[in-house]
């Protein structure tokens, strides 16, 4: 099997960048090196497209087409939520495969297509099953509701709940603000929820 790993890494510094300034334009993610080594240890071959060596995205393309990898993966960089959960959204516009529309966890696959279903994964099926009635598979009960632009309108016309207020914000561009933090000056950025301010670990 031939896989492709990318390291995105023009965020800040854009395409045609490597090795042009600072640190940041010229190093690469461990986890992402880490996979390339456990993977050619197994046999398979790998190669790394770094986007920061390119000229754009019409190149990243015309490479991909070249090499033909039956697997690309690429990586990035997250922030976490102590005790909480985190889910990814990710689309590659790209892609002309249907592929089903899943969020994975460790513990259990959810399927949106239809119905949303909860599958037990691998070594958390006989937890799982305990907390399920016995079974492997569940349906995860749900409803309709309002998009967000209708949420928006109904809470200005009829002064109805928001979905996505303002404390949601704040704290979703405080993780933003946190994780690029991170990155920038290498450093464990953590939440000091009591005062309510961004300290380094």
């Amino acid at each position: 099997m031939k896989v492709i790993l990318v390291y995105p890494g023009i965020t800040n510094r854009g395409f045609d960048s490597y090795g042009k300034s600072n640190m940041e334009s010229s190093w690469i993610s461990h986890g992402l090196c880490s996979i390339s080594a456990f993977a050619k240890k197994y046999g398979y071959l790998v190669e790394l497209i770094d986007l920061r060596r390119l000229k754009g995205w019409d190149d990243f393309a015309l490479l991909v087409r070249e090499k033909e990898p039956d697997v690309v993966g690429m990586t990035m960089m997250s922030v976490d939520y102590k005790s909480e959960f985190t889910v990814y959204l990710e689309s590659v516009l790209t892609n002309n495969t249907q592929l089903p529309t899943r969020i994975y966890g460790q513990h259990g696959t959810i399927e949106l297509d239809g119905k949303p279903q909860l599958t037990a994964n691998g070594d958390f099926v006989k937890e799982f099953r305990e907390l399920n009635n016995g079974y492997d598979q569940v349906i995860i009960p749900s409803q309709n509701q309002r998009d967000m632009e209708g949420n928006f309108i109904d809470a200005i016309r009829k002064d109805e709940k928001l979905f996505c207020n303002v404390d949601l914000g704040c704290t979703t561009m405080v993780a933003i603000k946190m994780g690029v933090e991170a990155y920038r000056q290498s450093k464990t950025m953590l939440w000091d929820a009591e005062n309510d301010k961004v300290i380094s670990g």
